[in-house]
């Protein structure tokens, strides 16, 4: 039997955002793009991806996390963060161009599941 003379499929990626309900956003538009050049260029190194996390970037990120999820260990929730959510995502910017954010531990717990198997879940602080 003679073998097929088509071409190999070809993977098609997108240079687009990823839709979501606001119909995407600047930062995955830029993270996609660092993403093809990584490919592209498998050598090449990024000095610096901080540019990426201004403050614009970080509002959208905090607007995208759910609210009614379990606390960490700083026991801020969204709506208490949101109270000073400029000053907060501020001082959060300032420290991650400073090369000083420290993230705080994670607060978890062992599920016990079937076949005595545990599932760990965690909490994370929220960005503090």
């Amino acid at each position: 039997m003679a073998a097929e003379k088509r071409k190999p499929h070809q993977k098609t990626e997108t240079k687009d955002t990823i839709p979501t309900r606001r119909g995407g956003s600047e930062l995955k538009t830029k993270l996609v793009k660092i993403a093809q050049v990584a490919r592209e260029r498998p050598k090449e190194q990024f000095t610096s991806l901080i540019h990426l996390l201004d403050e614009k970037a970080l509002h959208m990120c905090h607007q995208e996390l759910k609210g009614n999820k379990a606390v960490g260990v700083d026991e801020v929730t969204k709506a208490k963060y949101e109270e000073n959510l400029d000053i907060n995502i501020r001082n959060l910017h300032q420290s991650l161009l400073k090369m000083a954010y420290k993230p705080q531990p994670v607060r978890g717990v062992y599920i016990p599941k079937p076949l005595g198997i545990l599932f760990w879940i965690s909490a994370w602080t929220w960005m503090s």
